[in-house]
């Protein structure tokens, strides 16, 4: 057991990757001969040399307006905001983290306003509960109406235009 124990903690030492682990019957003895005691079974190991990850991009560079502030979006936001039209994406991001900072559950207006984009029921019909459904929401929204019902639609305190 110990040698198998220094095998594997050798093996980890080495950037490889194992993919998988092949059986090796022994060769079986001619007609002829005499056959010797049979071979115990050879257990392989099929090893690849992992490929170093290819280094990072560079970051792209951005040119920024006086006071103006970039978001780093989290994995939720961003499925969320992915179901806006390309050419709408930044400014709903920017309006849900005005309105919300994204928040699902977020209720203003005293009550009249619900959802990350605070959507008005009795304008724009019931609020799906998910951010994603309620991106599609306002989505179907601003494809008619623009980004006109938001009040926050120039930006807000920590996030400019």
């Amino acid at each position: 057991m110990l040698g198998i124990t220094r095998s594997l903690a050798a093996l980890a030492l080495v950037p490889a990757i194992v993919t998988g682990i092949m059986y090796a019957a022994p060769a079986p003895a001619p007609a002829h001969a005499h056959a010797p005691a049979p071979a115990a079974p050879v257990l392989a190991r099929v090893v690849h040399q992992a490929e170093p990850y290819p280094p990072a991009p560079a970051p792209a560079a951005v040119t920024l307006a006086p006071g103006e502030t970039v978001r780093v979006l989290t994995l939720d936001q961003w499925y969320a905001v992915r179901h806006f039209a390309p050419e709408r994406q930044q400014a709903m991001a920017r309006i849900a983290w005005c309105e919300s900072k994204f928040d699902a559950d977020a209720v203003g207006d005293g009550g009249r306003s619900l959802g990350a984009w605070q959507v008005q029921p009795r304008f724009w019909g019931a609020v799906p509960a998910t951010l994603e459904e309620q991106a599609q929401q306002a989505e179907r929204i601003a494809a008619e109406h623009g980004t006109a019902p938001w009040t926050t639609r120039d930006g807000c305190e920590g996030w400019s235009r």
